[in-house]
């Protein structure tokens, strides 16, 4: 899916496949075209069960990797989601570079 982002002066691809099952893949491509430059991210998701989701993403360019799991079926009329966000720069310091984020949802 192609598109524009005005301000930013950036042209945008994403892709997206189905990988069977319960299995996502996406990938974007970003072209600045003031500063001539490429971006990449990387994505996987997977629906474990139902109400239940685990989704990785990784930006090459920043070292960033994103795991996120969320819950609908954990508690009634809620949704937990537990996200760690981690800078894969140091790969000898991925536990104290790593940040941790717990957050919970509910509906009235």
């Amino acid at each position: 899916q192609p598109s524009w982002l005005v301000k930013a002066k950036t042209a945008r691809v994403k892709m997206m496949s189905a990988l069977g099952g319960d299995n996502k893949l996406s990938a974007q491509v970003d072209y600045n075209t003031d500063g001539r430059s490429t971006s990449y991210e990387l994505g996987y998701s997977r629906q474990l069960e139902e109400g239940k989701e685990v989704s990785a993403t990784f930006k090459p360019d920043s070292s960033e990797l994103d795991v996120e799991y969320v819950d609908s079926k954990f508690e009634s009329g809620a949704t937990w989601a537990a996200k760690a966000s981690v800078d894969t720069s140091d790969a000898g310091n991925l536990l104290d570079a790593t940040k941790l984020t717990l957050k919970r949802s509910w509906s009235w």
